[in-house]
């Protein structure tokens, strides 16, 4: 009952709101239909121009948003990015002498990083992540390459990223 409530309404306000903006188009044509036809083109060229500069002004307001947000996220996404990245360089590349991470590290590292990477990753970075995360059980088993070739693809989403 409450679903259908909600969709009358919904249609109800979208009916009001053709109706004012007929109602608004009507006055502006009967009102324009006053005007001497000698002030008419002056007219058009005013509202024309006050029309477009609105406009432009909302389009530039929304980009100026977009491109501050993006600076932000840009700057998170760095530092996360960096931080996976120094993470997995030492999971993979220890000597001898070091030992890599213990698989508790690796798990606690994961656990701390998704949630970060879902807020601020593209979903081609998330979606890698997905696979890379999924995919170390059986890739260890099969061997080393399969495992580079998923962290390849990784680093190329985060690179696209970024």
């Amino acid at each position: 009952m409450k679903r259908l409530g909600s969709v009358f309404l919904a249609l109800l306000l979208t009916l009001f709101g053709i109706f004012l903006i007929f109602l608004v188009v009507w006055g502006f044509v009967d009102w324009f239909s006053h005007i001497k036809s000698s002030d008419q083109p002056a007219t058009i060229a005013a509202i024309g121009l006050i029309v477009v500069a609105v406009i432009t002004y909302l389009f530039n307001r929304g980009a100026d948003r977009r491109r501050v947000l993006e600076e932000i996220t840009r700057k998170e996404k760095i530092e996360l990015y960096e931080g996976i990245v120094k993470f997995l360089m030492g999971v993979f590349v220890h000597t001898s002498t070091t030992e890599g991470p213990t698989e508790g590290e690796i798990q606690a590292f994961i656990a701390v990083t998704t949630p970060q990477l879902i807020t601020f990753g593209s979903n081609s970075v998330v979606k890698q992540w997905g696979k890379f995360i999924r995919g170390i059980p059986q890739l260890q088993a099969k061997g080393n390459w399969d495992l580079l070739m998923a962290l390849e693809h990784l680093l190329k989403a985060m690179r696209k990223d970024v």
